[in-house]
């Protein structure tokens, strides 16, 4: 069984009006779903239940009209999360969701539709089209943010619930219907940096749209149990086996030709300027930290979606050729030292090291401390390394606008940058360039801007350069 749940309970405890132990309430919430016996709806219900099942609730699935290998997947696909907490069947009471086209009273209806999804409590009927993979995954994104508001009893100032919302990643409007059609499989060629909790979410949607391409895969770490929780892809077994984060997307991207890269996104960058691997020209990144971002905008590829979650929040950056704006517009290179350097000055380990919060300190990591830095360290052994910084009195460890997060923000983020780039094939990417909107009040309240160049950036000053360095590496112009 899952133990630790810990970033979960976190974040619900900043937006619960639950007194008393938050584990123990939300292990007793049951969530029964729902849903039509539609490709789109069943495929958004299994989604969601692999989500859900990341969060300490109890989890029943109505399959009525469901064959029985829909109903065999679906039970699979939970269990490979987590198997000593399997699906239950049909549960009276509850938080009850459906995904399909109507629903009883008292009952959350979640509607799929083209690249997006219709959210309803007032039993309305919707004009819903043909729904995409990333439909229903926008979707179980939309559902399980409800289910969560639901079963923390979210303050009234943490959430907004609307009679009907709806969002499409694609058209950033809230009329999925008005989006193109999009034939499968989908072809991709590019890589993907950062395989963590929104990396292993846009791998997910990726091998949902039968994703065809040479796909390069780069991300430094193992998948542990702290990752469980967080991610979309992956359970037990896996952190079990350590397996490697790039490991578990190329096994989803059945269909892609996948290159895997397990020294980091700076040596990835290093072996593209040196010509060992060639440049790729789509770059779809959810990286930790703003030197990683910048570090992969050296990249310059025709396209680079940034995605980024905090608490609750998640967003996007675009930036498209030569920057103007880049990811240094975006965010800011640091005047002076990141507290994570002074941090790793103080303690003696490395900053990559200290990134990874979940991760437990052990011994080895004090292999090389002095005497100072052990006698600082030893009470710490065993415990996380998020708790370091206010250990040692250093408690300014910044967000950098990326904080790891439950795997539905993270699939929302994820789906923003699936969306963006499904916009750009489709000859329809919006003008905003960076989107950001809290799961708990829905993109109702997003906000999708224009951002424009800052004034003395890499991107301004060294134009030139940058051009020259593009037409050397891409000789030829490449369809997104």
């Amino acid at each position: 069984m899952i133990s630790d749940y810990s970033r979960a309970l976190l974040l619900a405890s900043t937006a619960t009006d639950v007194s008393g132990d938050l584990q123990e309430h939300l292990e007793r919430q049951i969530v029964v779903v729902s849903c039509a016996p539609d490709p789109g709806c069943v495929c958004a219900a299994q989604i969601l239940l692999t989500v859900l099942r990341r969060l300490p609730l109890a989890l029943a699935f109505d399959g009525q009209g469901l064959d029985d290998e829909e109903m065999r997947a679906i039970h699979a696909a939970v269990a490979a999360v987590d198997p000593a907490r399997p699906l239950r069947e049909e549960h009276d009471g509850g938080i009850r969701v459906h995904l399909g086209f109507r629903a009883s009273a008292g009952t959350l209806l979640v509607i799929p539709s083209r690249h997006g999804a219709h959210v309803v409590r007032d039993g309305r009927l919707i004009d819903a089209l043909p729904v995409s993979p990333l439909g229903s995954c926008v979707a179980a994104a939309m559902a399980a943010a409800e289910i969560f508001k639901d079963a923390v009893l979210a303050r009234p100032e943490r959430r907004y619930d609307p009679p009907h919302t709806a969002f499409c990643p694609v058209t950033l409007s809230d009329r999925p219907e008005d989006a193109k059609d999009l034939a499968l499989p989908f072809a991709f060629s590019g890589a993907l940096v950062g395989l963590g909790a929104i990396g292993s979410a846009t791998a997910m949607i990726l091998a949902e749209l039968e994703t065809t391409g040479d796909i390069d895969l780069v991300d430094r770490q193992r998948y542990g149990n702290e990752n469980i929780t967080t991610y979309s892809l992956g359970g037990r077994a896996d952190a079990k086996a350590a397996m490697w984060k790039t490991e578990l997307a190329e096994r989803a991207l059945v269909r892609a030709r996948c290159r895997r890269f397990n020294d980091g996104v700076e040596h990835y960058v290093a072996d593209v300027q040196a010509g060992v691997i060639a440049p790729p020209a789509i770059v779809l990144a959810g990286l930790d930290s703003v030197e990683a971002r910048h570090e992969t905008q050296r990249l310059w590829p025709d396209l680079l979606i940034d995605g980024a979650t905090g608490d609750t929040m998640l967003g996007m950056h675009v930036v498209h050729g030569a920057g103007q704006p880049c990811m240094q517009c975006f965010l800011r290179p640091r005047t002076a030292p990141s507290s994570y350097k002074r941090l790793s000055e103080i303690t003696g380990l490395p900053i990559a090291k200290l990134r990874d919060g979940d991760a437990v300190l052990t011994e080895a990591d004090l292999a090389n401390a002095t005497d100072e830095q052990r006698s600082v360290l030893a009470a710490q052994l065993g415990k996380k390394i998020c708790g370091l910084a206010q250990a040692v009195g250093l408690t300014d460890i910044p967000s950098e606008g990326f904080q790891p997060s439950v795997a539905f923000v993270a699939l929302g983020a994820a789906c923003l940058i699936v969306g963006r780039l499904v916009a750009e094939r489709l000859g329809i990417a919006p003008a905003e360039n960076f989107v950001q909107y809290d799961a708990l009040i829905g993109p109702v309240a997003r906000t999708a801007d224009e951002r424009k160049t800052v004034r003395g950036c890499y991107c301004v000053e060294r134009a030139t350069t940058i051009k020259r360095l593009r037409e050397r590496r891409f000789m030829s112009t490449r369809e997104i």
